[in-house]
């Protein structure tokens, strides 16, 4: 098989290019407890040492088919936390790889998959979460969609393992179906039919399927609404309901479109109660800006394993300056609630995130960012505030196949 494969690269029916990075950084964490306790130290500073392993990116296209792959990862090493006295030190490694594909068969018909997974030592890095517990864990997720002129399949799935304690994991999956009845390039009807599961440890904690009959058109050039109505049938536990309603609506631009400006896709939907999706995407030159707010019930990570109404919102920009750099700013909010009295721990989190990056040389370039965090429980366990400022220097080499 790996004989296979060299020879899969090394043919001339493989083109695409690979790249390697690597690199050495610095980071410095300032924790504060809110609201601190008499006798705590007002704020607990963690300075980290950052070896960026090479990350390695592969991307091609053998035998028609476009192939991605990435990988990695960092060893870090930190002094002893301010206030708590003398210790050893601290260690920690953290990793990710990821893979796509996509193909596609005779006119009309294309097929993409994509995966990752995270192993990651501190939670709290995980962008927009309300998860309430730290700890290592691993983060994976992983997609597969099929669309014909006739027939289009989705598949979604992701989840969490922890590696501290006993082994525990929630994960969530979704997948759906539409045939559609008639299709031209103004209109189309279809029947659909999708389905959810959330689960802790294989234990169903929520099922709900859904059959639908549905509409397409376009309102304007570029812009496309769709309407879903439909029955529902959901189980929480062992408890099973009778059906009940289900509707939904969507306006959105065509994804991936080359040359467009602006993107735009709001889906608002009654199904597991209210749920909504919003996402704007906008480029003008070398600047762009985005924003995007959701309200959905899933599960998340490690200490909430029954399924939450979970709210999200971002709004970020950024801008490539003279002298090849890059700047970007981002602001974001998430937080969870109860659904159907199913009992959480609530939490909320705001984050600020701010970077610059500069190519100093072509193989060289620069990173600096700072983030601050604070995340707040609604019961009796404190809340808390982590400003991290961070610098890293990378070198990278790129070549083609």
């Amino acid at each position: 098989m790996a004989v296979a494969l060299c020879a899969a690269l090394v043919s001339p029916v493989f083109a695409g290019e690979w790249s390697a990075t690597a690199g050495w950084g610095l980071r410095l964490d300032q924790h504060r407890v809110i609201p601190s306790t008499p006798g705590d130290p007002s704020a607990r500073v963690a300075p980290w040492t950052q070896l960026l392993l090479p990350a390695l990116q592969l991307a091609g296209e053998p035998l028609g088919a476009r192939i991605g792959v990435a990988a990695s990862g960092r060893l870090e090493l930190g002094a002893p936390v301010t206030g708590e006295g003398q210790g050893p030190l601290r260690r920690g490694s953290a990793g990710e790889v990821s893979t796509s594909v996509a193909r596609t068969f005779g006119p009309g018909v294309r097929f993409t998959a994509a995966g990752s997974a995270a192993r990651s030592r501190d939670l709290l890095d995980v962008d927009q979460a309300t998860v309430s517990d730290d700890g290592d864990a691993l983060r994976m997720s992983a997609s597969a969609s099929a669309d014909s002129r006739w027939l289009e399949g989705r598949w979604h799935a992701h989840g969490w393992r922890s590696e501290s304690g006993p082994p525990s994991d929630t994960r969530s999956l979704e997948w759906g179906a539409r045939a559609f009845l008639d299709r031209s390039p103004l209109a189309a009807a279809f029947l659909g039919g999708r389905e959810r599961r959330m689960e802790h440890d294989r234990e169903i904690q929520l099922l709900a399927r859904t059959a639908l009959l549905g509409v397409q058109r376009d309102v304007v050039p570029g812009l496309g609404l769709t309407l879903e109505l439909g029955a529902v049938r959901e189980q929480i536990g062992l408890e099973r309901e009778q059906p009940r309603p289900a509707y939904g609506v969507e306006l959105a631009s065509p994804r991936g479109e080359a040359g467009r400006a602006t993107q735009l896709r709001v889906r608002a939907t009654h199904e597991l109660g209210n749920e909504f999706e919003v996402e704007l995407a906008h480029r003008s030159g070398r600047a762009n800006a985005w924003a995007r707010a959701s309200s959905r019930v899933d599960v998340e990570g490690l200490g909430n394993v029954g399924p939450a109404v979970i709210q999200l919102a971002a709004l970020g920009a950024g801008d490539t300056l003279a002298a090849a750099t890059v700047l970007g700013i981002e602001a974001s909010v998430a937080r969870n609630r109860p659904y159907r009295g199913v009992q959480i721990e609530p939490t909320a989190a705001v984050r600020l995130s701010a970077w610059v990056e500069r190519r100093v040389r072509p193989w060289l370039s620069c990173r600096a960012g700072w983030d601050l965090l604070q995340r707040d429980y609604e019961d009796a366990a404190p809340g808390f505030r982590r400003s991290r400022f961070e610098i890293q220097l990378l070198a990278s080499s790129r070549s083609h196949l």
